[in-house]
């Protein structure tokens, strides 16, 4: 049985939804989710559109919004790309932000030495406009 948000929501909908709950996973994984996670975690919300029932229903179930594992590190890379992508739609990334995608990334199975860089160099992407926004030109760079 599909679960009911996949009844109303679209694609993208639903892929925000499920990188926001991934987050909010790898953030609540201890059990605490202090102020400046839960600020900068709400932040990410909007940026996301992410609904305040959305929003509360994955603070109280994150793994009811699973993504699909994610087999290697080109997915993963890509995966990472595409989520700054929608974090940045009009948008600048804070500082906070940073530190949970860092989490994150490292939570998907990179060291920390490369999800420094891969975060590194997907801020310097969409800082410059000249920068191409291609996930596969970028990652290429960042390999």
């Amino acid at each position: 049985m599909l679960p009911i948000y996949n009844l109303f929501e679209t694609d993208e909908d639903h892929r925000n939804l499920s990188y926001f709950a991934a987050i909010v996973s790898v953030v609540a994984s201890d059990g605490v989710v202090n102020e400046v996670n839960k600020n900068a975690l709400s932040g990410l919300a909007d940026k996301l559109n992410i609904s305040e029932n959305y929003y509360s229903e994955i603070f109280k179930n994150p793994t009811k919004f699973e993504l699909k594992p994610l087999d290697s590190d080109k997915d993963r890379l890509v995966f990472l790309f595409d989520l700054f992508k929608l974090i940045y739609n009009n948008h600048k990334i804070e500082d906070t932000e940073i530190d949970l995608l860092h989490a994150y990334s490292i939570g998907l199975g990179f060291s920390p030495l490369m999800a420094s860089k891969v975060i590194l160099k997907s801020i310097e992407t969409f800082e410059d406009e000249n920068e191409t926004n291609d996930s596969f030109e970028v990652i290429k760079k960042v390999i």
